[in-house]
Order: C-alpha cells, then structure tokens, then sequence
C-alpha cells in the first residue's frame, strides 16, 4: 500500500511552557498514527521572529513535521491544529505521492532543551565556576597552591 507525503509546518505561540510543548508533539504523534499515516519527522526549529504580526504576537515557536498518510490523516491533523489555542498559523504541503511507508527511514525525535532549562543548567555552571574562583583565591601568592615542604621530606 503507497501512501501521499507530507509536511506541516506550525508556528506556536511564543510563550509557551516546554511541558506545553512536549504535549504538542505526542498530540501529533497520536494524531498521525492513529490516522493510519507514518510519522517520518519533528523537527523544532526553536523560536523565531515572525515577518508580521500574528494575534499581537511578534515572535513563533517553529515545528516542522514529515509524515506519509492519506486524506483523512490530513485532514484529522488539521482539524486538531485549528482547535488548539497554541497554534498560531499552520500551513500542509504533499511532498510526493505514492511513498512505499516501508522503504521510508524514521527520525527520532530529539527533545531540544528549552530556555529554561538553560537557565537552570547556566546556574550549576556559574557555580562551578566560583567554586575555581575560591580554590584559585586559596592559593599561595607563588601561584604553586598549598605546598608542603614536609610532604617532600617524607618520600625521602
């Protein structure tokens, strides 16, 4: 059985929490599985300026998805698109008609760290770096650290 190719790309709104975000995609995931197509691709392109203002916002969170299906997984994914109050815009293209779903190679999709979670990994390694700080505060004024001459007398 061959099936139709496609892309959807959505732009999401701007301020929106990764829990938010990672329900997105295991909604599209559902919705193209279930629907008889074959989820090919995700990918997040990350947050984006927009060419012109959407519903007051200036700024987008990208995602683009590769999939094969037929009409009715098309026209499932884009009754769920136009539902949801994260997406701001959406626009499907059919890449290529009958696909072999069989020949296709499936991308995992890699879950991207969010700004926030930067945040949080920023601070561990602003800790870090003030914890060299200290040590190298510590040392002697030598630059050579806490040397003991009695460690080297005891080998002898």
């Amino acid at each position: 059985m061959f099936l139709r190719e496609y892309e959807t790309t959505m732009i999401l709104r701007p301020d929106l929490a990764p829990q938010v975000l990672d329900a997105v995609v295991e909604r599209l995931k559902e919705t193209v599985n279930g629907n008889g197509g074959k989820l090919l691709e995700i990918n997040h392109w990350g947050k984006k300026r927009l060419a012109y203002e959407i519903d007051k916002q200036s700024r987008g969170i990208y995602f683009h998805i590769v999939y094969l299906g037929e009409g009715p997984t098309v026209k499932e994914l884009e009754r769920n698109l136009r539902i949801s109050d994260n997406v701001m815009r959406y626009l499907t293209v059919q890449l290529a008609e009958k696909v072999n779903p069989d020949e296709c190679d499936v991308k995992e999709f890699v879950r991207p760290q969010y700004e926030a979670e930067v945040d949080e990994n920023e601070e561990s390694n602003d800790l870090d770096t003030d914890d060299e700080r200290d040590q190298s505060q510590n040392e002697d004024e030598d630059g050579f650290g806490d040397d003991d001459d009695s460690d080297s007398s005891d080998k002898e």
